[in-house]
């Protein structure tokens, strides 16, 4: 990680098409030792991502055995969105993503929700 940080075209404060970030990524897969090194390397190239407190969700891991997050490959979830038509009706998004605006492969279809907040 420090070697990639370390390149002169390394900006970590780019986001992809939802507006996450590298550190969005490393916070949401619970990789605190690399949100820390993201964070100094911003503090560093004076990137105001320093600053910035990013929603990210409970922190999850890929569980490639149980059902997963088609945008973010977290594991869904007790509530997540479901397409019935995309990758052959087994197209979900969880919450998390669902709630920074992604949506189904098609822009026509409707996802539908599945599952309840869990109330404490």
């Amino acid at each position: 990680m420090t070697q990639v940080m370390s390149l002169p075209n390394i900006d970590p404060s780019l986001e992809d098409y939802f507006g996450r970030s590298p550190l969005w990524w490393a916070q949401k897969r619970g990789f605190a030792s690399i949100s820390q090194r993201l964070l100094e390397s911003a503090k560093d190239i004076g990137s105001s991502m320093a600053a910035t407190s990013l929603p990210t969700g409970n922190p999850v891991l890929f569980n490639s055995t149980g059902p997963y997050c088609d945008v973010c490959f977290a594991e869904r979830g007790q509530v997540y969105y479901h397409c019935s038509v995309c990758s052959k009706g087994d197209f979900d998004v969880c919450s998390d993503c669902q709630r920074i605006g992604a949506r189904c492969l098609v822009e026509s279809h409707i996802l539908q929700t599945y599952g309840q907040e869990t109330i404490i």
